[in-house]
């Protein structure tokens, strides 16, 4: 027979024995499923993707379309649009580079990494001559490669009457170049059929109200007029390249507030330089490619 001090002893082990199977069956009990179905995805989890333009139409102008970039890293100094393809200058010493991409799926086709003495700026493209030209920014130099393979051909100096190399882009319709030099001036060049190479042939400078523009960066023509981005400005101009009038100003400010909104620009980066810069033609659409240095987007724009 059990004493009281063993019976209790019994009792309390019973006690403990049964506060530890209840404790196990708890923990490994099988938890209801949550549906996550339902959680939305932060922005983090979203894939990239095409989509229509959310940017309220302006008086001056639709984005029609906003494609995120593959490579935001580029610091955009020229842009060609090319049967489905765009051609992209890179700048900055030891990061410049020259890419051939198909668009918009921005498959890289070819790039090129320059020599890192150059800081890379404007391409264009001549169909004259299958020559495709790249500035560079300090170095007195242009760049021509074959096009659209992009194989090196040759060096050549720059015209002396320009001080730097920044914008540059190929009037079709007049066989002529177009380049800037971020002054008020926009240097008419021709090809010399001896060897390639492109000559000065006029200079325009350009006013608005009678009063010279100044910082004129990449630019583009239709065939009709050029238009030029403005170094740390958010216009782009509409130029008639007879008399270098400034015909029309757009106010390009929701593509950088879009850009501030969802990608990684910052208003302390554009203070820095990542400004809007890169402009292409697509003829079939009669529309555009913007898109700026370090910028997560291309926008197509139509202007009115």
């Amino acid at each position: 027979m059990l004493s009281k001090q063993e019976l209790f002893i019994s009792i309390l082990i019973c006690i403990l024995l049964s506060i530890i199977i209840k404790i196990n069956f708890f923990n490994n009990e099988v938890q209801p499923k949550i549906n996550t179905s339902n959680i939305p995805k932060t922005p983090s989890q979203k894939e990239p993707q095409y989509y229509p333009s959310k940017i309220p139409n302006t008086k001056q102008y639709k984005v029609i379309n906003i494609f995120p970039r593959k490579n935001p890293t580029v610091y955009t100094q020229g842009l060609i649009y090319f049967n489905n393809s765009l051609f992209e200058s890179g700048g900055l010493y030891r990061k410049s580079t020259l890419t051939h991409m198909e668009f918009p799926s921005q498959k890289i086709i070819k790039q090129i990494n320059l020599e890192e003495k150059y800081f890379a700026e404007g391409i264009a493209a001549s169909n004259e001559n299958n020559i495709l030209y790249q500035l560079t920014y300090k170095e007195k130099e242009i760049l021509l490669y074959s096009f659209p393979d992009l194989n090196l051909i040759k060096k050549m100096k720059m015209p002396e009457e320009m001080r730097e190399g920044w914008g540059l882009c190929f009037c079709e319709e007049k066989k002529e170049f177009y380049a800037t030099d971020g002054s008020d001036k926009i240097f008419v060049l021709n090809i010399d059929k001896n060897n390639n190479e492109l000559k000065l042939k006029k200079i325009i400078k350009v006013t608005r109200d009678m009063k010279p523009v100044y910082q004129l960066n990449e630019l583009i023509t239709d065939g009709v007029y050029i238009y030029s981005n403005v170094y740390y400005s958010d216009k782009i101009l509409k130029i008639n390249p007879h008399n270098g009038q400034v015909m029309n100003i757009y106010d390009m400010k929701p593509l950088i507030e879009y850009e501030i909104k969802n990608g990684n620009l910052t208003y302390n980066r554009l203070g820095r330089g990542d400004v809007l810069n890169g402009i292409a033609y697509i003829p079939e659409k009669k529309s555009f490619i913007l898109t700026g240095k370090l910028w997560n987007y291309y926008f197509e724009v139509i202007f009115n």
